[in-house]
């Protein structure tokens, strides 16, 4: 332990020659050693302020009052002797002191020991004008057993988290009896009743029941785990100024999210607050949950920062052009957020990326597009906006809580390989999009070999700068089964020239058996070319398209079962024995 003093010449040359052989580079202890400890007898006066210790409610007020036999650190603080001065940093425990009565103001008397040397041995008995500081914070117990973590219990922060401190002068020392300065305890917490409501209940008395509660500041986090599930949190927080407040709420697969800018809480004092939560899942930023021990990284290719919290904790943050390396255990969660348009191009290399250990993701994808209005925004407004952001990554997708990707609106290349060859994906989420863009899903579950089932696709619209929107979207997909309908219809001129909206959409799917139900009214020139190429089980193909355009379909049916069922009542449009119209083998429906 090193101490820190405060010397005069004066000093210096009246201590004479227990001094000569030490110089300023010396280490202060050379001057000042512990020495055996004597004991002294100490007695405190103390009173709490209004705003000190968190003991009972009445009302909306905390009482502050002490309990007879609560007990006080001692630390000595100050020591000063002759021209010499010196504060020990840290302070030095010397023992305890219990209150000897209930109420405002108590007495509190207990033994201390102490005592210090000089170079030389010269002997330094403790002496007025020296300063001790009080501390109450719960950690001394007769058993030793320390500090329970919060439960979000008033009774717990009143016995454990009621941190307060005085600094008192010793006025007198008789013997071995010390006596000081009065001490008014001051309150070192803010203590806070979060009471979590339902945000969507415009009368706001819907209590949101929660069996885990986060809050942090960016400088501490706290987590309160209750006995039993509630919306009613007492925390005690250390006093901070205009800062931002982050809480995460959770209740078996449910979580809910609160941020707040400008916060103040004033050490000492008492706070109500109601938190009104968003419980629509899709108010949750993008997650991902670490199914192991590990790195998480993200390469970050959008031109502004990324931040991330893990487990509601510390905002950290991810430069442009950089990548984060995030170290997790099994069960973390990580949330991210950002403010930018656009995240990738083509190729891989030039977008932001996941990779790492195997995770699973919900929560919303747009809160790397907009940090704080995330659950309201739907539309992206910049080119590769996601393009390659879980490709090659070990992504997992669950039905609950599941990622979402709410954007209706997209623009060219958005989506373009965001999980191709993800081989741990089995489900997919769901494509609410309604306006396509040139691009906007090519290539989006490639190579995805566990994916079961195709999410259903709304668009009806598709204009000729949507080429491609479809193109390769299911490509490899060894396991899927089943696929929703293809319910689009395009607009627009594309006489001129080829397009490409659907070819070789589920190409090399060889687990699927039958094709989602195609109502698109016409097939334009390569639209659909190897659409269903290689899918060696494909059996039943339903088409309700009235107009097919020479090429549309080139090949289309290439490499599918040996006999099958073509499903149409547009029978006289199609070339029969024809893997671009009705394959060999196979049977007409109406």
């Amino acid at each position: 332990m090193k101490y820190y003093m405060k010397r005069s010449m004066a000093a210096l040359l009246m201590m004479g020659a227990m001094f000569v052989a030490c110089t300023e580079e010396e280490e202060v202890q050379d001057f000042l050693q512990e020495d055996t400890p004597e004991t002294y007898t100490l007695t405190v006066e103390a009173t709490k302020g209004d705003d000190t210790r968190a003991l009972s409610l009445a009302g909306t007020t905390l009482n502050a009052t002490w309990t007879a036999g609560e007990k006080v650190k001692v630390y000595l603080a100050y020591i000063a002797f002759g021209n010499t001065e010196q504060w020990l940093d840290p302070p030095v425990e010397i023992g305890y002191l219990t209150a000897q009565s209930s109420g405002k103001s108590t007495t509190l008397t207990g033994e201390v020991q102490t005592s210090y040397k000089m170079a030389g041995n010269v002997s330094i008995p403790i002496q007025p004008g020296w300063k001790v500081l009080l501390k109450f914070d719960g950690s001394i117990g007769d058993d030793g057993s320390g500090i329970p973590a919060q439960d979000g219990t008033l009774e717990t922060l009143a016995n454990y988290y009621d941190i307060a401190t005085a600094t008192v002068d010793l006025t007198g020392v008789s013997g071995n009896t010390i006596t000081t300065s009065p001490a008014n305890f001051e309150n070192q917490q803010a203590i806070v009743r979060f009471t979590l409501k339902d945000k969507a209940d415009e009368t706001g008395n819907t209590p949101v029941n929660v069996t885990q509660l986060t809050v942090c500041d960016d400088t501490n986090t706290i987590t309160i785990n209750p006995a039993t599930a509630t919306n009613e949190f007492y925390v005690a927080l250390p006093g901070f100024d205009n800062k931002t407040v982050y809480i995460t709420a959770t209740n078996g697969t449910n979580e809910y999210v609160y941020e707040r800018n400008g916060v103040s809480f004033e050490s000492g004092s008492f706070y109500d607050v109601k938190v009104k939560l968003n419980t629509s899942q899709k108010a949750l930023p993008l997650t991902l949950k670490a199914e192991e021990d590990g790195t998480l990284s993200f390469r970050n290719k959008a031109g502004n920062p990324v931040t991330y919290r893990i487990n509601g904790g510390v905002r950290n943050t991810i430069p442009s052009e950089e990548t984060g390396e995030i170290n997790v255990s099994t069960g973390d969660k990580v949330a991210f957020f950002g403010d930018n348009t656009k995240y990738g191009d083509a190729p891989k290399a030039s977008s932001s990326n996941f990779s790492g250990i195997n995770f699973i993701a919900y929560g919303n994808i747009m809160s790397l597009i907009s940090s704080t209005d995330y659950y309201t925004s739907t539309t992206l407004t910049g080119s590769y906006a996601f393009s390659f952001l879980f490709s090659g990554s070990g992504i997992v997708i669950l039905d609950m809580p599941t990622l979402y990707l709410p954007a209706k609106t997209l623009k060219e290349s958005c989506y373009e390989s965001m999980f191709q060859d993800c081989t741990r994906l089995t489900s997919a989420p769901s494509l609410p999009a309604t306006e396509l863009a040139s691009s906007c899903y090519e290539s989006m579950f490639r190579g995805c070999t566990a994916l079961k089932s195709s999410p259903r696709l709304p668009a009806e619209s598709l204009s000729s700068t949507a080429d491609y929107c479809y193109s390769h979207m299911f490509y490899g997909c060894t396991s899927l089964r089943t696929a929703k309908a293809i319910d689009a219809q395009f607009t627009g001129h594309h006489s001129s020239s080829n397009v490409s909206y659907c070819s070789h959409m589920f190409a090399y799917c060889t687990s699927l058996k039958a094709t989602p139900v195609i109502q698109i009214s016409t097939l334009y020139k390569g639209c659909c070319r190897y659409m269903f190429a290689y899918c060696s089980s494909l059996s039943k193909v339903t088409v309700k398209s009235g107009t097919v355009k020479n090429g549309s379909t080139e090949n289309w049916l290439f490499g599918v079962a040996d006999s099958g069922t073509f499903i149409t009542n547009y029978s006289s449009i199609w070339t029969q024995n024809s893997a671009s119209g009705i394959p060999k083998g196979w049977t007409i429906s109406n």
